[in-house]
């Protein structure tokens, strides 16, 4: 976090999808949006108040939706498909939202799925690693 409390990234189990300030995640959304447009010539349903920003109708079975890498210093954490966006019905969503740009930026249980997260405290770092839940029915 800068020193007037603004910015930041937290690691929150607690939350249910990740939510980027509105500068970073307008990048993603974009790329998202051109991704989708060029291979698929699909583009994105309207948002709908209380509902996840970014959706799509499209069946399961005829796209592939694209992976994501949160960059932290010192560490990458990639997060393929699974991780990035949810299917619900005939339609799928990004299961990241935006922040105002204060932020801070959230890593949430969606995201952290299959992944083992170590915590040291003194040192005030963070570490992760791939790791299949056995309960996943992926």
């Amino acid at each position: 976090m800068r020193p007037d409390q603004t910015g930041g990234f937290i690691l929150d189990s607690g939350s249910p999808h990740s939510v980027l300030v509105q500068t970073a995640y307008k990048v993603v959304k974009e790329k998202i949006i051109e991704y989708f447009e060029r291979y698929y010539s699909c583009h994105p349903l309207p948002p709908q108040p209380g509902d996840l920003d970014l959706c799509y109708d499209m069946p399961h079975q005829n796209f592939t939706a694209p992976s994501m890498t949160y960059h932290f210093e010192g560490a990458n954490l990639f997060l393929p498909q699974r991780n990035v966006s949810q299917f619900f019905d005939a339609s799928f969503c990004l299961m990241v939202m935006p922040i105002n740009d204060r932020g801070p930026n959230i890593l949430g249980a969606f995201q952290q799925m299959n992944h083992r997260f170590f915590f040291d405290f003194t040192a005030l770092t963070a570490a992760f690693v791939p790791e299949r839940c056995r309960f996943n029915r992926e």
